[in-house]
């Protein structure tokens, strides 16, 4: 062959993004009428990059992220929810299973849709491969419970712990350990470990609808709702911060719970989704070195000229520049969990070092999540928002992240800096007295 005619090289890592990525765009368009068009970016191989075109964020200011998963909607608490319709499910299949071995076969499989732990070190979910797993677990005690009622000699706890051994087995051949079987259901496929199913019909509607119903459109935090829709008290000025999702997972599965999010929530106005593969600290720099965000379109202050020279717009100089960037600008992330939040704050100084950017984290925490009895070392004034006694209304989160973003960027700019200035309005607007501001400073 000539070599001038050879083709590059494609790696596993790009064929794999390619696939990712048209399953992003596909769901974009599913919801396009309901949300409007989204761009998609990839970031690297650690995730993704959404931006609404209906919400474009100002070029320049201030951002709040917001993770999805037990801080925007009760992820956690929806799993008993999830228990209980599937007990229902199997009994109206004529399932003479105890409660407690359903419940291990819902363990089980949610277990088994996490193989990605063992191949690649990250905790990422996989719906879909739950809801197989899943389907294929409830028709095998159902097969079961016929052959008992035709006279066989079936116990259905032998049939349960069956169950488990061929999850087992079929999930050890991520590592080359477990030998496939005729009779398997699916498999892992070798050259990239991706779970191919054997049949035609993945799952069962009835089993997809018990997962729309917990899992994908979980209950919501409304403190936390309100709060991400009522941050920003400038909405058409160009003092308006931006917002966001930043959320960790399998990225459509992550996206698809985002999207019921706002199509059931129109008035959140976010301008990004940050879908990450990897900790989000990872992706944060993963985002710096492909410069992802300059690939996207933004909203731009109007000229000086264009502004009224009495107001207080007119002081603030015309900014511009993306996020994460190299001009000065704060996001406040907002999360439940400790890991993440640590990961994020060692980003700060390669952030530092390469941008204008600084994080700013914020611990959600709930007596009802997974994350919310664990201890976290790092102890700030404001660096909490705790759920736990039901005191807090949405406007006290509005109030306690605003504290942050102003006392991050008077670090940056110092106190007389016209933005500074106009966030110390914006918390005396929400009954932060001046002394306050200066004790908390």
């Amino acid at each position: 062959m000539d070599k001038g005619t050879e083709q590059p090289q494609v790696s596993k890592e790009q064929i794999e993004g390619e696939v990712e990525k048209r399953k992003i765009l596909s769901l974009v368009e599913k919801y396009k009428d309901k949300l409007g068009t989204f761009e998609v970016v990839p970031v690297g191989n650690a995730g993704f990059l959404l931006q609404s075109e209906r919400h474009k964020p100002l070029a320049g200011n201030d951002w709040f992220m917001f993770d999805y998963d037990d801080t925007l909607v009760g992820t956690t608490a929806v799993k008993d929810k999830r228990l209980d319709l599937y007990k229902d499910y199997a009994k109206s299949l004529g399932i003479n299973a105890a409660d407690e071995d359903l419940e291990r076969i819902m363990d089980k499989t949610d277990e088994f849709s996490r193989w990605e732990n063992e191949a690649k070190g990250e905790a990422a979910y996989h719906a879909n491969n739950h809801m197989s797993a899943l389907d294929w677990a409830t028709n095998e005690l159902r097969d079961a419970g016929e052959r008992k009622n035709n006279g066989e000699d079936v116990v259905m706890e032998d049939e349960v712990v069956r169950i488990e051994q061929t999850l087992n087995r079929i999930k050890a051949e991520i590592k080359g350990e477990g030998l496939a079987e005729p009779s398997d259901p699916f498999y892992f496929r070798a050259n990239d470990r991706k779970m191919i199913l054997k049949g035609k019909i993945p799952w069962s509607k009835d089993i997809e609808n018990i997962f729309m119903q917990t899992t994908i459109n979980p209950p919501y935090y409304e403190e936390a709702l309100h709060a991400a829709s009522d941050i920003d008290q400038h909405e058409d000025s160009i003092l308006r911060v931006n917002t966001g999702v930043f959320t960790h997972g399998e990225p459509y599965y992550q996206l698809l719970k985002v999207f019921e999010l706002l199509e059931k929530n129109p008035d959140l106005p976010l301008s990004q989704i940050w879908l990450a593969k990897v900790p989000k600290g990872s992706f944060i720099e993963e985002f710096v070195r492909t410069r992802a965000t300059q690939q996207t379109k933004l909203d731009y202050l109007p000229p000086l000229g264009e502004i009224d020279k009495n107001s207080q717009e007119a002081s603030i100089s015309n900014s511009s520049g993306h996020p994460l960037g190299q001009h000065p600008h704060v996001i406040v992330m907002v999360d439940d969990s400790p890991t993440e939040l640590n990961s994020i704050l060692k980003a700060n100084p390669y952030l530092s070092e390469n941008t204008g950017a600084s994080f700013v984290v914020v611990r959600s925490r709930r007596s009802s999540t997974k994350e919310g009895e664990k201890e976290w070392e790092i102890k700030t004034l404001f660096g909490e928002v705790d759920f736990r006694s039901g005191a807090l209304a949405g406007k006290d989160v509005v109030k306690i992240l605003q504290i942050n973003r102003y006392l991050s960027l008077k670090s940056k700019l110092g106190e007389d800096d016209p933005r500074v200035k106009a966030i110390g309005d914006n918390l005396h607007m929400l009954g932060v007295s001046e002394t306050e501001l200066q004790s908390v400073a």
